[in-house]
């Protein structure tokens, strides 16, 4: 991060706003791995050569110049030196994988520095963090623009061509964590994309939905329906309690202007200060 910083070669948007207004003029492209060492993402550079034979096969499918795209990777776009400002920026890796419009997978078979254990599509999918990139993306996005690269061989896959990649990625708390202690920190993550998901259940009710997945990808209300199928997996109560349907409850009553204990709940009279279209309200 802090080389390419220096190299000019980094794109900095430091409002959502921002972001958002970059994200809608220009391809960009979530790149999701598993690190192949514990101290270094890709040591022997196993991984890049993949990487950008999957951004050139993505941008011949989806029609727009390599040279146009903007690539998100852990490395280069999270801060490493400074541990408080990287805290921050892992923190909110689920939001940097619902802003960019394209999502690739690049886990093809190599071995592990440490370990010596083979890495694969299967190793990927195990872990915890990269459900999590795939499920924020998803959300925001469907599943059209979502794939996934193995090999030269097989080429680029949508993911929803794969035998079961959806169901699992959304368990985020049943895959691996290097540190347990990770898990604790993604529950107000993750109960917030289960936030959005409910939103965009409640505007699609109303016939106004106007987000999520178009196209030959996934839906919306099929995803809701795998979020509803597995909601014991998805949210285990050792970590969430009652907090998801409480959630859900409340801010059901704010819309229908519910009343509790003799006070009507409502968002009447709340003065917002920022709105960004089909995403979020602050007040």
């Amino acid at each position: 991060f802090e080389e390419a910083r220096s190299e000019s070669a980094l794109v900095f948007c430091d409002t959502w706003d921002n972001a958002a207004s970059f994200a809608a003029s220009h391809p960009l492209v979530f790149l999701s791995h598993q690190w192949l060492s514990y101290a270094s993402p890709d040591p022997d550079n196993a991984h890049f050569e993949h990487m950008v034979r999957a951004v050139e096969a993505l941008a011949a499918e989806r029609g727009f110049s390599p040279d146009q795209c903007h690539i998100w990777l852990d490395l280069h776009s999270i801060p490493q030196s400074n541990e408080a400002t990287k805290a921050l920026a892992i923190g909110a890796i689920a939001l940097f994988a619902a802003t960019t419009s394209h999502f690739v997978a690049c886990a093809p078979e190599t071995l592990h520095l440490d370990t010596g254990l083979l890495c694969s599509r299967d190793t990927y999918l195990s872990r915890g963090w990269c459900r999590l990139e795939q499920w924020a993306f998803m959300l925001a996005n469907g599943t059209d623009s979502i794939y996934f690269w193995g090999d030269a061989s097989g080429g680029l896959q949508r993911i929803d061509n794969v035998s079961s990649w959806i169901e699992t990625s959304i368990k985020v708390f049943l895959g691996e964590f290097t540190k347990g202690e990770d898990k604790e920190l993604l529950v107000d993550v993750v109960l917030g994309l289960y936030g959005l998901a409910f939103v965009s259940k409640l505007q699609r009710a109303d016939g106004a939905a106007e987000r999520g997945g178009g196209g030959a990808g996934m839906n919306c209300d099929a995803l809701w329906e795998q979020l509803q199928t597995h909601k014991a997996a998805i949210f285990p109560a050792e970590l969430f309690g009652d907090l998801v349907p409480r959630t859900a409850a409340n801010f059901a009553a704010l819309c229908a202007g519910a009343s509790v204990a003799g006070r009507r709940l409502s968002y009447e009279g709340c003065a917002f200060h920022r709105l960004v279209r089909g995403f979020v309200l602050q007040g």
